[in-house]
């Protein structure tokens, strides 16, 4: 009984081994998500178009997934249960095999002896023939039964051999359904990667449409209404030490970068589009970070007073449009009453007529929310934060309009006495490096990611940063990966060392 035992056990196991779990289905489809950096609306219009079609197809083919999917099912459900009653088969035979040959003999000669019938009928047959052999009987009779006995034996061992040649055409089969089923599974996974890609690139490009066709009426870098003039973005680089302010021109900028350079001090790269100012400035050099701050804005104007020798070649072998002092030097004059080099000015409108057509119109930079839409769920209440620098420390406090700006412990105000308070600022945590063009001027790193604070209505939503390239630009997200809308209006961004921030409770 112990063989018995075992044999069982060991069919038992190969049965598990032919119907037991199989590996889930990993296929991935790997098309592409449409890019987050697309602004092209009749192309985004044309990709939309196609989307129905894609993800009808999609949709059929998971149908046909599902449908061969319950099919092969089925065909393992059957193969199991055959395999089941098989099994009784096999260990009924393993049983009759595995009883010891001599236990049969002797069963058999037993169930002879205790016959009557049976022992009439063949001695009845013994005196027919007519021969005396009956001290020869017993054994003979013990013979027949012993040689029907083996012949028993026999027969149950070639009914195992039988059935473990069904058994084994069973697994076989099974092996391959298996093997169907899990090649329609990893189909239909890959038919479902492929449907909920598609339906994202579908929502994706719908939310992007709609931003982008409101942006239609609206000045691209502020989301205000227009009347919207055709024409390119124009950056200015202006200084930001104490002795340069008060700075003209810093309220009428849509976008405010404010960048670290040598010895722990900031300067500002104000880019122009919907408003001009006439002056601005004070103007000073250019630095490596404008260059990544603004390859992103479609071969934008760049206004500047020079710069080291890299800094200019870096400048050239960009995509920006050099309107700076070397290049316009007729757009720039110095103000009396300031000193030098705190006293450069030029104008956007004098540089815009200079510039002609040899730039675009800036593709859209953040996202902006309509009237009453609600914020991000995680947007917390502040009164402000602050950004120290080595040697510049910078505050912005909710004022109930926008986020009132003060530096080194005085309120920020342009030269018309207006404090800077924009409805919106970030503050973008960056890695500096050491410019190649002067290794004691810090680079900022705009290319990446990072955390962010997003700061709107009296409320900071903490997030993150992502820019893939230079051309492309920078997405804003919150702690639930959803994008951040803005309001419209003017921006300021501080691009803060990692960490280098606190949040004014």
């Amino acid at each position: 009984m112990l063989r018995i035992a075992a044999v069982t056990l060991m069919v038992l196991s190969l049965l598990a081994s032919i119907v037991g779990p199989t590996s889930p289905a990993s296929a991935q489809d790997d098309a592409d998500l449409p890019s987050a950096e697309l602004t092209d609306l009749e192309k985004l219009r044309e990709r939309r178009a196609t989307l129905p079609g894609d993800i009808a197809a999609a949709e059929a083919t998971l149908a046909d997934a599902d449908e061969e999917i319950a099919e092969l099912s089925k065909g393992v459900a059957s193969t199991e249960l055959q395999l089941e009653l098989l099994l009784d088969d096999l260990t009924r035979a393993v049983e009759e095999r595995d009883v010891p040959q001599r236990i049969q003999q002797e069963a058999a000669i037993a169930r002879f002896v205790d016959s009557e019938q049976a022992s009439e009928g063949l001695l009845g047959e013994i005196d027919s023939i007519d021969v005396d052999i009956e001290p020869q009987s017993r054994q003979q009779l013990y013979s027949v039964v012993v040689e029907d006995a083996g012949n028993e034996v026999e027969r149950a061992r070639q009914r195992l051999r039988d059935l473990g040649d069904a058994v084994d055409e069973l697994r076989n089969s099974q092996r391959s359904r298996f093997s169907q089923l899990d090649a329609a599974r990893s189909a239909r996974a890959s038919a479902a990667s492929k449907l909920s890609v598609l339906n994202e690139d579908a929502e994706i490009i719908d939310q992007r449409i709609e931003w982008l066709e409101q942006l239609e009426s609206n000045w691209v870098l502020t989301g205000l209404p227009g009347p919207v003039t055709d024409r390119p973005a124009l950056a200015v680089k202006i200084d930001n030490v104490d002795a340069a302010r008060p700075q003209t021109g810093i309220n009428q900028a849509d976008i405010v970068f404010e960048e670290q350079v040598e010895d722990g001090r900031t300067r500002l790269v104000a880019i122009f589009h919907s408003e001009d100012s006439d002056p601005v400035g004070p103007i000073r050099s250019v630095r490596t970070s404008d260059i990544e701050i603004l390859s992103n804005l479609r071969s934008p104007l760049f206004a500047s007073s020079g710069g080291n020798e890299g800094s200019r070649q870096a400048l050239r072998n960009s995509t920006l449009i050099d309107v700076g002092h070397d290049a316009e030097s007729g757009a720039y004059s110095r103000q009396s009453g300031r000193r030098a080099p705190h006293n450069l000015f030029t104008s956007t409108v004098e540089l815009y007529d200079r510039a002609g057509d040899r730039s675009t119109t800036p593709p859209p930079q953040l996202r902006f929310r309509s009237p009453g839409e609600a914020l991000p769920e995680g947007a917390k209440d502040v009164v402000g934060v602050t950004v120290p620098f080595s040697n510049t420390d910078i505050e912005y406090r909710w004022n109930g309009t926008g986020w009132a700006r003060s530096q080194n412990g005085s309120r920020h105000v342009d030269s018309d006495g207006v404090q800077v308070a924009p409805p919106n600022v970030i503050i973008q945590f960056v890695g500096y490096r050491p410019s190649a063009a002067d290794g004691r001027s810090p680079e900022a790193i705009m290319v990446g990611g990072a955390p962010a604070w997003m700061l709107l209505d009296g409320k900071l939503i903490e997030g993150t940063w992502n820019r893939p390239t230079l051309e492309s630009h920078t997405v804003f997200r919150d702690a639930d990966d959803n994008l951040v809308e803005l309001n419209p209006g003017k921006t300021w961004i501080t691009l803060a060392r990692t960490d280098r921030a606190s949040i004014i409770e």
